[in-house]
């Protein structure tokens, strides 16, 4: 079980440092980062799902 957290944690500190790489705000790359933005709070919902359940 210790080997699944920690895969939690390293997939959320890649995801918590993609967002910070796609923090653009305007024009057809800010519309891209939003939709980004979107599925990475999906995905860290998931993840921590994931982890209460694996407790």
């Amino acid at each position: 079980m210790c080997a699944k957290t920690r895969v939690l944690g390293v997939s959320r500190m890649a995801l918590e440092q993609a967002e910070k790489t796609l923090a653009m705000k305007e024009g057809s790359s800010g519309e891209l980062a939003a939709s980004l933005q979107d599925a990475f709070e999906a995905t860290r919902a998931a993840m921590d799902q994931a982890q209460v359940t694996l407790s």
